[in-house]
């Protein structure tokens, strides 16, 4: 602990330490070949709100030939990650997120180098990073897709508790998802979601609740988008 020092701390260069390996890692999970017309989705919803089914669906839509980036996986890849959960506990999420989010745009970059189907998980906690990213995909010639998972706010809340208390008796370190970002994605979750769909005009967009689709911009009005999310996280 004596040799922990965040604010000496050089993220581009633990991220470029880093990349090789979660790269490599990343390949041997996903079964990805270049495409001619490749595919980005931008998965979103509240923390514990089951985003890992919209991930498989989304798989199985693709035939599995899809990259799949999720931020929180590459938490543990931090160069103080041991040290800032021993200082931080709970609130250590806070301290790897500019590392986290770094080292998405390093493998996204590199997927879409590669022409790649790719899937990357977050939150829609802004509306202004999946604008920016749709942007970016149709410029490299990108189908883009947005899917919302979304689920009762306090089931998804539970979820969270119920998934770091599995965690710790795995002997893993537990992942805590602070109230107050869970909170901050719940009440703009929604309108967020409206922006994207409104400014960015992606080729596809869904959204699921843990057992089923709720809304489908193919065949569903695009002014009952706001509704849908908000009575689905109230219910």
């Amino acid at each position: 602990m004596q040799n922990f020092d965040i604010n000496a701390y050089d993220v581009e260069a633990d991220v470029e330490r880093n990349f090789p390996k979660i790269w490599a890692n990343l390949l041997a999970e996903n079964l990805v070949t270049p495409q001619e017309y490749p595919v980005a989705i931008l998965l979103g919803g509240q923390p514990g709100a089951g985003k890992s089914f919209g991930s498989l669906a989304m798989g199985k839509r693709l035939d599995f030939n899809l990259l799949i980036i999720n931020g929180d996986e590459f938490r543990p890849y931090h160069q103080y990650y041991h040290e800032i959960y021993q200082q931080y506990g709970k609130e250590a999420s806070k301290y790897t997120g500019e590392f986290t989010g770094k080292m998405v745009q390093r493998i996204r970059d590199e997927a879409v180098a590669h022409r790649f189907n790719l899937l990357i998980e977050g939150t829609f906690r802004t509306a202004d990073v999946p604008l920016k990213e749709l942007a970016n995909f149709k410029h490299y010639g990108y189908q883009t897709n947005v899917l919302i998972c979304t689920c009762p706010k306090e089931q998804s809340w539970n979820s969270t508790l119920k998934r770091a208390k599995e965690q710790a008796l795995q002997g893993m370190q537990p992942r805590y998802v602070p109230r107050e970002h869970f909170d901050f994605v719940i009440a703009n979750l929604a309108n967020n979601a409206e922006r994207v769909l409104q400014e960015a005009k992606p080729d596809g967009f869904e959204v699921y609740s843990r057992s089923q689709k709720l809304f489908d911009i193919k065949d569903t009005p695009a002014d009952q988008l706001t509704a849908t999310i908000n009575t689905e996280l109230n219910r």
